[in-house]
């Protein structure tokens, strides 16, 4: 059928989120994509991730060259001013023993820049996926 959503019960167009998204009658439609976030090698600290201005941080794909056995994340209003995220009581941190993860929502959900931090340095050049969403 093309590029259509039937959540609605019926068929609507499909449009890109970056050109405005799609409501109808007053029903949002979620977009959900897969983006890259780069470490180089011999680094702790990825590359700060612009998100975009609808996107939310809801999981990630790691790969089996990462190095590290847990992952701490910056976050921030711009690509150049970012801090360590932190919840209520602690810094946000997760420890990788599996490649999926799945990441607290609401801990990331109000964050554009993103920036992932490995307890150790990469052997090599990493590519890790981040699942985002716009609801």
């Amino acid at each position: 059928m093309g590029n259509y959503h039937t959540k609605l019960g019926y068929p609507v167009p499909v449009f890109d989120l970056e050109e405005g998204g799609l409501f109808v009658g007053g029903e949002s439609v979620s977009f959900q994509k897969w983006e890259t976030i780069n470490f180089a090698s011999g680094s702790t600290s990825s590359e700060v991730k612009d998100l975009g201005e609808a996107f939310h941080a809801v999981g990630l794909f790691i790969p089996e060259n990462f190095t590290g056995s847990t992952m701490e994340f910056s976050a921030g209003l711009d690509g150049d001013n970012v801090g360590n995220l932190q919840d209520s009581s602690a810094l946000v941190s997760y420890p990788i023993v599996g490649r999926a993860v799945s990441l607290e929502t609401a801990i990331f959900y109000p964050w554009r820049y993103i920036q992932l931090k490995s307890s150790n340095a990469q052997r090599s050049a990493v590519e890790v996926k981040v699942r985002l969403t716009t609801i």
